[in-house]
């Protein structure tokens, strides 16, 4: 388990908690560019699925 800041209050929080314990924030060691990487793989792995069902 390792740990990391949280983005809203910068207290130390474990990389696989789902909430800040301090603050409650939500993914607190998750970055931004995670999330727009993994929306950006998912709408093209959904595109490839629908191509094929074609």
């Amino acid at each position: 388990m390792s740990l990391a800041k949280c983005r809203s209050c910068e207290k130390e929080v474990s990389t696989t908690a789902r909430q800040c314990p301090h603050c409650g924030r939500p993914s607190p060691s998750t970055s931004p560019w995670t999330m727009i990487i993994i929306y950006i793989l998912t709408v093209v792995i959904m595109g490839f699925v629908f191509l094929m069902l074609l």
